[in-house]
């Protein structure tokens, strides 16, 4: 069981039903990463928290947001900003070796710690200056052209399948609770705690993973058939203290037509 922040002015509220989360405001970083970022670790065992596919849409985020700031001179506010995120991680990576580079952090395929994760997504938040970060991330996660794939199942059928795949994603676990014809429940659970990463990574890498969990997992309904995104109603929070996160998403209840009983808009 994850235990409870020490440091109280971490702790966070619960977002209403329905309202976008804000980015919390994150504590400093640490001056130096205290684990090896990638590669094998201490104990000559293979780090596999993160894979490059979860780190990449946080840095392309990054970029656009970027962009919608500088119309007109794009491509030298691209290159500015991606200096600056690869300087400042390999600042924070005291052994040489483990230095990146910025098409480095672009391969879906690698393979990363939480606390690596942690410091990539402060350094994207803090030049994205984009005040639901974490969110917005989330609903780039999964493209429109994933529909095909959603069409021949249910929403709740969506959502149980895309929860159980979850942990190929990182080694998080998901579970899903009590669902209804419009609504599924979703717990996550994180391996790590704030005394193996340090409070500060711990809360980055929490945040961050509740954010983008809640912003992928409610565009299934407009994936799945062109509905609004899934409401949602946040009930447990890890940063509250609580040994996991929980949401509700509600979506609008579908009909069934046709021989095969598919779901229609």
């Amino acid at each position: 069981m994850t235990k409870p922040l020490s440091n109280s002015a971490f702790i966070t509220e619960l977002t209403p039903r329905g309202q976008i989360p804000l980015t919390p405001k994150l504590p400093l970083l640490p001056q130096y990463m205290k684990r090896i970022p990638f590669g094998l670790d201490e104990n000559g065992k293979h780090i596999t928290d993160i894979r490059g596919n979860v780190i990449k849409p946080v840095v392309m985020y990054m970029l656009e947001c970027v962009e919608k700031r500088n119309v007109g001179r794009v491509e030298s506010a691209h290159a500015k900003a991606q200096a600056q995120l690869i300087a400042r991680l390999n600042t924070c990576i005291p052994n040489p070796t483990h230095h990146v580079t910025f098409d480095y952090l672009l391969k879906e395929g690698n393979l990363y710690s939480y606390e690596f994760n942690a410091f990539v997504h402060y350094i994207c938040n803090e030049l994205a200056e984009e005040p639901h970060y974490f969110f917005n991330i989330g609903l780039r996660v999964f493209p429109e052209s994933m529909r095909f794939l959603f069409q021949a199942v249910s929403l709740q059928q969506v959502y149980a399948t895309m929860t159980r795949i979850g942990s190929k994603f990182s080694a998080e676990q998901f579970k899903t609770l009590e669902s209804t014809d419009n609504s599924i429940v979703i717990q996550r659970r994180t391996p790590t705690t704030p005394q193996q990463l340090g409070e500060t990574a711990w809360f980055i890498h929490a945040a961050s993973g509740c954010h983008t969990l809640r912003g992928a997992l409610s565009t299934f309904p407009a994936i799945h058939s062109g509905q609004p995104n899934a409401e949602i109603e946040e009930r447990k929070c890890l940063l509250r203290g609580d040994d996991c996160c929980e949401w509700k998403f509600i979506w609008q209840a579908q009909k069934r037509r046709g021989l095969f009983g598919w779901l229609t808009k």
